[in-house]
């Protein structure tokens, strides 16, 4: 039972329905940090430490949050402000990344330096050296980080000190001039047709939970979260076609929690009739564990759920699992699931499909990239002039059905399709 009473000497959580914040009197000041939506045992744990920071320093009493004087405002106060309008503007998984950049690397560093004194070199010296060097804290270990998660890094400080400017803290960005580490383009993952059909080989059951997935993955283009988030109201199987509206997402210290897409757009994709018959195989398993269980059930209307646990939803991170867990076990090379997303837009794109249309099944909110072989993404100047066909889902449909037969026609015939549970 969450406890509601008021407190005013101690750290206390204060709920409103399933949202908590902390509230701290410290030396005569209020302190107060909201925590969204939480688990109780993550608030606990979020209220010992907001008492560490109170009285380190790193966090200012409600006070005097407006009112420091720029030349006297440290890093660690500035960051209040900055994080107080970010977590408004961007998604709970963004938000989560840039406070735990800056929780663990950036602030016991650069958090009690006078914002205003930070020069062009200490910024360079911290991105170049600092994190790239193995340290320690009083509560953990670091290691260094290489080069892609610097750059992160990198991109985290400028925006935030462009931010400081436009607010007018700073006269300038001391990080212009400066430029971020440059990671090594890693080789592009992604099956060819012979290859899918040999990853087929020794899986059985084509119309259990993880081959669809897998074959959603392939046909489709979808992230894990999409198709986490997949609805059977989102199919439909008789027109071939799946609307892509819902993602589900872990953070963290929060529940899985439901949203949109990626780029808050919807998006409509085009379903082979191969995976729509497997779909409605198990639809049929679905329906008897759903019709039994009645009103506990868990699992809503989605799609791909515990069926032997009441329907309760999957973690995203388990689709990770399963393909690490069957490709080791087959000893078959290795990809990821985002492997399968640049696979679709090769095979789409090889058969024809512009990268305009390609790049907008896939959903990319900014439709621009090198190349293809990788990622099927138009050049910036293309995009402003072309659109994805109004015909295009069928267009995809018409091509994946192709390469689907193609596949399964080279898969050896001890594969069967049957239907299996979980």
């Amino acid at each position: 039972m969450k406890n509601k009473k008021k407190a005013t000497t101690l750290a206390h959580i204060e709920w409103r329905n399933s949202s908590a914040r902390i509230i701290f009197y410290h030396k005569g000041e209020r302190f107060v940090r909201s925590l969204g939506v939480i688990s109780e045992d993550a608030a606990d744990i979020a209220r010992l430490q907001f008492v560490v920071d109170v009285k380190s320093g790193k966090v200012l009493p409600q006070s005097n949050r407006a009112t420091v004087p720029n030349e006297e405002m440290t890093f660690a106060q500035f960051t209040i402000l900055w994080l107080k309008d970010r977590e408004k503007t961007v998604s709970a998984k963004m938000f989560h990344e840039d406070n735990r950049r800056l929780e663990s690397r950036i602030l016991p560093v650069l958090g009690s330096k006078i914002l205003a004194s930070l020069t062009g070199y200490d910024l360079d010296q911290y991105i170049k050296i600092t994190l790239a060097e193995p340290w320690q804290n009083d509560l953990k270990s670091f290691k260094a980080l290489g080069d892609q998660s610097r750059k992160h890094y990198f991109r985290q400080l400028y925006r935030m000190l462009k931010q400081a400017k436009a607010w007018g803290y700073l006269s300038h960005n001391p990080m212009e001039g400066l430029t971020a580490p440059s990671a090594k383009n890693k080789a592009t993952e992604y099956y060819s047709i012979e290859e899918l059909a040999n990853f087929w080989k020794m899986f059985s059951h084509t119309c259990s939970q993880r081959a669809l997935v897998i074959h959603l993955a392939w046909t489709l283009g979808l992230r894990r979260e999409e198709i986490s988030g997949l609805r059977w109201s989102d199919l439909d199987l008789e027109n071939l076609t799946a609307t892509i509206q819902n993602c589900r997402l872990y953070i963290p210290g929060h529940s899985t929690i439901s949203k949109g897409t990626k780029n808050g757009e919807i998006r409509t994709v085009g379903l082979t009739p191969q995976v729509s018959e497997m779909l409605k195989c198990y639809k049929t398993d679905y329906d008897k564990y759903q019709s039994a269980l009645g009103k506990k059930w868990l699992g809503q209307d989605l799609v791909f759920v515990k069926l032997n646990d009441k329907g309760q939803p999957y973690s995203p991170s388990s689709i990770d699992h399963w393909l690490d867990e069957y490709l080791n076990k087959n000893e078959l090379p290795h990809i990821t699931l985002h492997g399968f997303r640049h696979t679709m837009a090769t095979l789409l794109n090889e058969a024809g499909m512009d990268t305009v249309t390609v790049s907008e099944l896939l959903g990319h909110a900014t439709k621009q990239s090198s190349v293809l072989g990788g990622y099927g993404m138009a050049p910036r100047v293309t995009r402003t002039y072309l659109h994805k066909s109004k015909d295009a889902s069928k267009k995809m449909t018409e091509i994946m059905t192709e390469i689907f037969d193609q596949v399964m026609l080279l898969k050896p015939e001890s594969s069967q399709t049957s239907s299996h549970v979980n």
